[in-house]
């Protein structure tokens, strides 16, 4: 999408502390020396923030958003069917949470020591739609640093462009906001969603006892004919008020 960033660029940002922990991992250089044989090297440890709360079966046993962090996967239906239950989450396989596994592309990117990026998502529809936005993004040959600071330009032409190493948040935000915009525009209100909920299951419920109406012989159309008679013996209409008396309950089916 965008080939500006270079190897020497980082995305450190102080407050989310991306450069040094998230996108690019440590600055420390690793050497590599081929040879006729593949040789695998281990990783580096992942660097526990100092102020976490550590303890024999926690990362951090401090609440985070209602979760603390085990020291080993939690065992649940997902993580049993993904073989991750009791394992350490700090170290699970990449090809282990990609929806295809090996067969991903980018890891054959990451094998020949290019850039992968990792966004954790929370939810399968959040998995479904960003992979298919970059997908897209990609097959549409979007260049988005060029698009980002053409939208700042326009936006606030009397304003420097945020420096996308230093704000990269902030350089992209703009053209986050566009999308965010266009979704809004055509997102459901929360009552109506819920209102259209309650409204299918009522209709399911009628549905069904219309069913149970039909099973047992009752008919769910009005005979014109009967209805023609019964009017013409019924008699002279009798003014409202004229007959004391409860008041008329009507049932309708639909």
């Amino acid at each position: 999408m965008s080939g500006h960033w270079s190897k020497h660029q980082s995305w450190d940002r102080p407050s989310d502390n991306w450069g040094s922990q998230g996108w690019h991992g440590r600055s420390q250089e690793y050497s590599w020396a081929p040879s006729g044989n593949v040789h695998e090297v281990p990783h580096p440890e992942v660097v526990i923030p100092p102020n976490w709360n550590q303890t024999p079966t926690h990362f951090d046993d401090t609440v985070v958003y209602g979760h603390r962090f085990h020291r080993t996967v939690r065992p649940t239906a997902w993580s049993r069917k993904r073989g991750l239950a009791g394992t350490n989450p700090l170290t699970v396989p990449i090809g282990l949470l990609t929806r295809h596994g090996a067969a991903e592309f980018a890891l054959r990117a990451l094998s020949g020591g290019r850039f992968m990026g990792v966004v954790p998502t929370r939810s399968i529809p959040e998995s479904v739609f960003l992979s298919q936005l970059v997908k897209a993004m990609r097959d549409a040959a979007f260049d988005l640093d060029a698009i980002a600071e053409s939208m700042h330009r326009k936006n606030n032409p009397s304003s420097a462009v945020p420096n996308k190493v230093d704000k990269p948040a902030e350089f992209m935000q703009p053209l986050v906001q566009l999308l965010v915009d266009q979704i809004a525009s055509v997102a459901p209100a929360k009552q109506d969603t819920a209102a259209m909920r309650q409204l299918q299951e009522v209709q399911t419920q009628l549905h069904a006892a219309q069913a149970k109406l039909r099973q047992a012989g009752v008919s769910l159309t009005p005979d014109r004919h009967r209805r023609a008679a019964t009017d013409a013996n019924a008699g002279p209409v009798v003014p409202p008020g004229s007959v004391s008396g409860p008041p008329a309950v009507v049932l309708m089916v639909c």
